[in-house]
C-alpha cells in the first residue's frame, strides 16, 4: 500500500479491477503503481498486468531451437545457478514464470523470493520481500533455505551477500534461478566478481547465463521485403559468415532482401505488432569454469565461448530478422 500524505520517498503499490476484453468477457487486470518524488509534484507510473498472461511458451517468447535446447538441458539439472540478465521491461517475469511452470511437476518443492510477486502460480511457494520491517533479501533467503526447497528463484541478485547465499545454495544441491542487470551474458561474470564473489566458488556453481532483449515484432499483415543497401548487406553478410565459421550448420541464405515495416489498420500504422525476445545463451562448460577460476574473464572468455558456438544477441536477432520476425532498424534500436 502507498501512503497518501507521503510525497518525499518513492512508493510502490498495487490494485486490481475487472474489465471487459475485446471478446466481451469479464477479465481481472492487476495494476502496479510507482510514485517518484519530483521538485514540485510526483511522477506516477502504472503497469497493467494480465494475471492470465504470466506464463507463455518458450517458442512464443523467442527461443529458437538452438537456444531452447541449451536452456532445456540446464533445466534438467538438479543443482547449479542459471542467471538471466536484461534491462527492465524485457519479459524477465514471463520467461522466469514459464520456466517455473515447466519445472512445477508436483514432485519438487519450489520456493521464490520476489519483489514484488507479479503473478501467482499454483503449487509454488512464493514469498514477497517485505522492506517495511527489518527484513532484507539475505534474511529471507536464509529462512527459505531452512524449508529445504529443491528449486529456488531469487528475484534479483543485488549484493555480495545475496550472490554468496545463492552460490552456496547451488553448491549444496539446489537448482537456483536469479537475475542481474547487465548488457550481455558474458558481462554477468565480471559483474559478479566485482561484487567480491570468489571466482573459485562462482565457477562450479554456474550452469547457464541467458541474456534477453525485446524487439518489436513486424506486423504480419503489411510488411514487405526491400533491397538492403550496401552497408546493411555488408553487415548482414559479415555476421552470417562469422556464424557459419563457428558452426557449418548455421548456414542461412540471404538474397539481399530484408523485411521492411509498412503500417496498416491492424497495427495502427506502426508497422509492428507485439514483441519477440532476442536471446543469447552462454553455457558455462568445464573449460569456461577453469577460466573463471583463473580470473580470465575478459576477451579470452569470449573467445573460448565462441569456440564453443556461443551466439550473440545480435546474431540471434539477425536470424529472426531473416525469418521475417523483426527488422534491422529494430535490432539497431535495441542493440
Amino acid at each position: 500500500g502507498t501512503k497518501m500524505n507521503v510525497d518525499y520517498v518513492p512508493q510502490d503499490g498495487r490494485f486490481s479491477f475487472e474489465a471487459t476484453d475485446i471478446h466481451g468477457e469479464n477479465r481481472k487486470v492487476d495494476v502496479r503503481v510507482n510514485f517518484m518524488p519530483g521538485v514540485k509534484s510526483e511522477s506516477t507510473v502504472l503497469r497493467f498486468l494480465d494475471p492470465t498472461k504470466g506464463i507463455s511458451t518458450f517458442e512464443k517468447i523467442g527461443f529458437t531451437e538452438r537456444t531452447y535446447e541449451i536452456l532445456k538441458r540446464n533445466l534438467e539439472k538438479n543443482t547449479g545457478i542459471t542467471i538471466f540478465t536484461w534491462p527492465t521491461g524485457s519479459w524477465k517475469t514471463t520467461t522466469l514464470y514459464t520456466i517455473l511452470n515447466t519445472l512445477n511437476d508436483g514432485k519438487r518443492k519450489i520456493i521464490t523470493l520476489e519483489d514484488p510477486i507479479e503473478y501467482e502460480v499454483k503449487g509454488i511457494q512464493q514469498s514477497q520481500i517485505n522492506y517495511s520491517k527489518w527484513y532484507t533479501y539475505e534474511i529471507w533467503l536464509k529462512a527459505i533455505l531452512r524449508h529445504d526447497p529443491d528449486i529456488i528463484l531469487i528475484g534479483e541478485t543485488r549484493t555480495q551477500e545475496t550472490a554468496e547465499i545463492a552460490i552456496n545454495a547451488a553448491l549444496t544441491g539446489h537448482l537456483v534461478f536469479t537475475t542481474l542487470h547487465t548488457n550481455s551474458a558474458i558481462e554477468s561474470i565480471p559483474r559478479l566478481t566485482s561484487m567480491e564473489v570468489k571466482p573459485y566458488m562462482l565457477a562450479p556453481s554456474l550452469n547457464l547465463i541467458v541474456a534477453q532483449r525485446l524487439v518489436r515484432r513486424i506486423c504480419p499483415h503489411c510488411w514487405v521485403k526491400r533491397d538492403a543497401n550496401y552497408s546493411e548487406q555488408a553487415e548482414i553478410k559479415d555476421i552470417l559468415k562469422k556464424m557459419k565459421d563457428l558452426d557449418p550448420k548455421l548456414d542461412f541464405s540471404f538474397d539481399g532482401k530484408i523485411p521492411q515495416a509498412v503500417g496498416c489498420d491492424v497495427c495502427n500504422g506502426s508497422g509492428y505488432q507485439g514483441k519477440i525476445a532476442i536471446i543469447e545463451t552462454l553455457e558455462i562448460t568445464e573449460e569456461l569454469k577453469k577460466m573463471i577460476v583463473d580470473n580470465k574473464i575478459g576477451i579470452d572468455l569470449y573467445a573460448k565461448a565462441r569456440e564453443e558456438w556461443f551466439l550473440t544477441l545480435k546474431e540471434d536477432g539477425i536470424i529472426k530478422m531473416l525469418k521475417g520476425d523483426t527488422t534491422l532498424d529494430e535490432l539497431r534500436r535495441v542493440l
